[in-house]
């Protein structure tokens, strides 16, 4: 089965074509990622309809799966994306079937669960309890119990990225509070502690995650540390998370994970995870920690695009 899978990230918007067969999706046709304009839902409902029209000008299909950011509730729709404007209660397959009615299925999925369902096919279900993180512009992820995805009671559940850890910040979370674990070890975060450690070198308000992956590979060492110290903070979250789900393997993808792919700790691996592991394993029961392999995601960034479309072709 076909699908037209789309990924709305914090700055971006993903699309992909899929074949979708027993639960297994392959990308046929991977186009190019979008850059948002603005934070604005106006401008996001825009380049997804144009998108979608796009696909259906151009293949034959019926099916479309969507990925966001954001709380999304078991019905599909946005409760609330707090790194939008207006992006409140939104009904996706409302929106898509109203413009294009030869749509006869619109999916929407939280991109932490979507990612979560992706990486969780690809240890070919073994896991009673697996948990998936998601490090990119924000924090989230999902949970799986005995093979089945965990929403929790209105679709929250794997909101990692709010798990407090951090009661010396000034830094107000996408959620509004402060302490969350986003605020100290995502894309943001890293580039906020690299420019502080930086500040008697002038270096450039425009300064992204990428340049200071380059920098890090060249050598520099607050680059590193910059990921290394985003790697720690993430691991007190993780820490309370396999204490509370005791699941057999852990696997964190995203953004902030790619970034880091050529970056190396002292074990020689990427420096991010391997900071997340070591931290959390000392912070978790020492029975739990023993039995958990936290590990790099299979799919990298297109695990939100391939979770949505065997979700969509599951409903």
């Amino acid at each position: 089965m076909k699908v037209f899978a789309i990924d709305i990230g914090g700055s971006s918007v993903k699309y992909a074509l899929l074949e979708v067969e027993r639960g297994k999706a392959a990308i046929l046709t991977a186009y190019k990622p979008e850059q948002l304009p603005s934070n604005l839902f106006s401008d996001l409902r825009g380049t997804v309809v144009a998108a979608t029209e796009y696909a259906l000008q151009n293949e034959d299909i019926s099916t479309v799966a969507i990925s966001t950011t954001g709380n999304v509730d078991q019905n599909g729709t946005v409760r609330r994306a707090g790194h939008f404007q207006g992006y409140e209660n939104v009904s996706w397959p409302d929106i898509l079937r109203s413009e294009f009615p030869r749509l006869s299925r619109v999916t929407t999925v939280n991109d932490g669960k979507a990612a979560t369902w992706a990486e969780f096919s690809a240890t070919k279900g073994i896991s009673k309890a697996f948990a998936h993180v998601v490090v990119g512009t924000g924090i989230g992820g999902g949970i799986v119990i005995n093979g089945q995805l965990f929403y929790g009671n209105e679709g929250s559940a794997g909101s990692f990225g709010h798990i407090k850890v951090c009661v010396d910040t000034k830094i107000r979370c996408s959620c509004t509070r402060i302490g969350c674990v986003e605020t100290v070890a995502s894309a943001p975060a890293i580039i906020r502690e690299y420019k502080r450690a930086n500040q008697d070198r002038n270096v450039s308000e425009q300064l992204g995650l990428e340049e200071i992956a380059m920098r890090a590979e060249a050598g520099d060492k607050s680059a590193v540390r910059a990921f290394a110290e985003a790697g720690r903070w993430l691991g007190v979250a993780l820490s309370d998370v396999m204490n509370i789900v005791n699941p057999e393997i852990v696997t964190i993808g995203g953004g902030v994970v790619l970034a880091a792919q050529s970056i190396l700790g002292p074990n020689g691996r990427n420096v991010f995870i391997e900071e997340t592991a070591t931290s959390a394993k000392s912070l978790a029961l020492r029975r739990v920690a023993a039995a958990t392999e936290i590990r790099g995601a299979t799919y990298g960034n297109d695990s939100g695009l391939i979770g949505a479309a065997i979700l969509a072709c599951e409903a």
